[in-house]
């Protein structure tokens, strides 16, 4: 990352400049970034949330519990128009901080986050513009059955606050209050707006309300995702491993996945030049030695382009098989522990004796 820029420090009571900073030293730089990152993950945990509630829904139909299937209906229905709006807005507004970090760069075709403005500025349009999901959501939905869809969120919200007061965590006690104070505020703007009696005059104020009530629905997502106890990924891989189809399917998806790898393997420049370098050997240990150094370019390139646990440790396997039919063997193998064998007395030639005798005959 490029210098730019001199920090300030105190030079008794002088401001000096010294040397120029990277940028994301900078303390404004670093606003924007994490401004980024609350609107972008914030905005996927939400969608991420609405997709768990059309999961919900289908189960409790399944099951046949008509209040569980209902309590989730109602809560994805006025959270919809927050999931579709709230991300096209805020995550275009991530983007446009993208532009300011780069400085004067951003706005060039040099770097790419003015590609991503200009791509994601039909976001807020083709989703039916905020004008129509605030007055969807003020409308329509918080009113749904005498306001019943709110009185869920409500509920949903304040579970959230006192889990998060039920830590030990002064910092979440404090992010818990704060939510707790808007969301009865919340409440009390839609009541006040609806007892105007001119939905027109209500109605005009659509655009604020579903941004309020939006910013207040990601606080409490920012929330839950403080207070969550993540599980070890090595229970999280247990929980996602996909279940064994038997014996014989395993061992075929295993081979057709070794084929795969293979392939692309097997023509990768490195790998190719690592086997032609052990081929052109001139002599036999060397290209022991070589091939050695080949296998394991090879199987590290295949192991490199698998995320399965089990081809991995195939490869492992694979590779020592390799690599043991390189080993030198003995000419003469002792078997390890045995004396060292003495070789016999010499026999004295009986040769002349018998010729001796043969001619005294």
């Amino acid at each position: 990352m490029r210098g730019v820029g001199r920090k300030l420090e105190r030079n008794g009571e002088v401001a000096v400049a010294i040397r120029q900073h990277k940028l994301i030293e900078h303390a404004d730089i670093r606003r924007m970034l994490l401004a980024q990152k609350s609107y972008t993950e914030g905005a996927l945990a939400l969608n991420l949330y609405c997709a768990k509630l059309v999961d919900e829904e289908r189960a409790a139909r399944a099951a046949g519990d008509a209040v569980a299937r209902e309590r989730a209906t109602l809560l994805l229905d006025i959270l919809t128009p927050i999931a579709k709006s709230w991300p096209s807005q805020w995550c275009l507004e991530a983007n446009n901080l993208a532009i300011q970090v780069h400085g004067g760069y951003g706005y060039t075709r040099e770097y790419n986050v003015e590609q991503f403005y200009r791509d994601n500025r039909l976001n807020p349009i083709h989703e039916g513009t905020h004008g129509i999901h605030g007055l969807d959501l003020l409308g329509r939905k918080v009113m749904m059955k005498d306001g019943t869809a709110l009185g869920i969120v409500s509920e949903t919200v304040r579970a959230g606050v006192i889990r998060a007061l039920a830590t030990r965590d002064a910092e979440l006690h404090e992010y818990a209050h704060a939510l707790s104070i808007v969301m009865g505020g919340l409440t009390l703007v839609t009541q006040r707006l609806w007892e105007a009696g001119d939905p027109t005059l209500t109605l005009a104020n659509a655009s604020v309300y579903l941004e309020a009530f939006g910013h207040i629905v990601l606080a409490w997502i920012w929330l839950e995702q403080a207070i969550a106890e993540l599980p070890e990924l090595k229970q999280l891989d247990e929980t996602f491993k996909p279940p064994s189809l038997g014996t014989d399917a395993d061992a075929t998806k295993m081979r057709v996945e070794w084929r795969q790898l293979r392939n692309r393997t097997v023509n990768d420049p490195t790998v190719q030049a690592a086997k032609a370098f052990a081929q052109a050997a001139r002599t036999d240990l060397e290209k022991r030695n070589r091939l050695r150094d080949y296998y394991n370019i090879y199987y590290q390139r295949m192991s490199a382009l698998t995320t399965n646990a089990e081809i991995k440790l195939a490869l492992e396997g694979f590779k020592t098989g390799h690599q043991v039919t390189l080993a030198q063997p003995r000419v003469r193998p002792t078997p390890p522990g045995s004396p060292t064998p003495v070789p016999p007395p010499a026999q004295k030639k009986q040769a002349h004796k018998h010729k001796k005798n043969k001619l005294k005959k």
